[in-house]
């Protein structure tokens, strides 16, 4: 296990980070965001494809979603070496070096929603918006803590 993720940071390099255990050790990758036909989703670093899934229902639905496709994405999970993959557990876009949250919203029924697909109100297609977390909670009226 550690000569792959010792592999994985000769091939990504600095786009990589990852903790001192290497058996289920936290990955990072920052690249751009592309969907393969009959693969799904991956991010492209340094040229290199590293495939991308999700357990959680709405991340999958996010890396579904082609209006990402060519945006710098940052996706942090657990590297997957029986399946080569990355199981994303948080997924962000970059605008000008800073994170971005992933979230939808509905304009005509003011309703936020955590995946791509139609209103839970009035079922047309959800808007993506891509916010600092800052901005994000103070768009959905959270008081940061």
């Amino acid at each position: 296990m550690m000569r792959l993720l010792c592999a994985l940071m000769l091939l990504v390099g600095p786009a990589v980070a990852h903790a001192a255990d290497a058996s289920d050790a936290p990955v990072v990758l920052t690249g751009r965001f592309v969907i393969q036909p009959d693969k799904g989703a991956a991010v492209e670093v340094r040229g290199r494809m590293v495939r991308l899934s999700s357990k959680d229902d709405a991340l999958a639905g996010i890396l579904e979603d082609t209006r990402l496709v060519g945006k710098e994405v940052r996706a942090s999970g657990r590297w997957r070496e029986k399946d080569r993959r990355l199981e994303v557990e948080k997924l962000q876009t970059m605008h000008n070096g800073k994170p971005h949250e992933i979230a939808y919203y509905c304009d005509i029924c003011n309703v936020w929603a955590v995946k791509p697909g139609p209103c839970v109100c009035c079922q047309q297609p959800v808007e993506l918006r891509e916010l600092t977390r800052e901005d994000l909670e103070r768009a959905k009226g959270i008081r940061p803590q």
